[in-house]
This record gives structure tokens, C-alpha cells and sequence, in this order.
């Protein structure tokens, strides 16, 4: 029996972007680790769709721009002023 599999918009967003990020070197562990903590900031299942995410080559950054600061993957802090 073949089973469907049904993806929306934002699941599709969600690969595309952790596509990105592993092409440009990062684990895959990394790139789960950066859509789990993202999820636990922005209050959102589909963190990649709904932020705004970059890297760097060694890990995810999210740029919180409304206050001039990002967080990275890893957990910690900072300050560098919007990206």
C-alpha cells in the first residue's frame, strides 16, 4: 500500500531553507538544533518561514531586527545591530 504524503507552503519553506543551510556547510544536527530553538523564540512550528535566518558559514543566525539584535543556533547572545 502507498502511503501520501502531503506537504503545505511552509513545509516546503522549511526544506528549501535547511537545504540552503547544509549546502553552505552546516550539519544537518545543526540545522535541526537551529529549527528547534527558533521554533521556542518566534512561537512558530516553521521558524525558516516565518524569520528571517542567515548564516555564516559555521552556524544559523536569526536577526531579531525589530531590536537590532541576533541569535545563533548555539544558544548564545549577540549584539551586533540588525542584519
Amino acid at each position: 500500500m502507498i502511503r501520501s504524503v502531503y506537504l503545505g507552503f511552509l513545509d516546503l519553506v522549511q526544506i528549501r531553507v535547511a537545504d540552503a543551510f547544509i549546502r553552505e556547510g552546516l550539519s544537518p544536527q545543526k540545522v535541526r538544533k537551529a529549527i528547534e530553538y527558533g521554533s521556542e523564540i518566534i512561537l512558530s512550528d516553521y521558524p525558516f518561514a516565518s524569520a528571517r535566518f542567515k548564516t555564516d558559514g559555521k552556524t544559523v543566525i536569526l536577526s531579531l531586527s525589530s531590536h537590532g539584535r541576533r541569535r545563533s543556533a548555539d544558544r548564545s547572545f549577540q549584539n551586533r545591530g540588525s542584519m
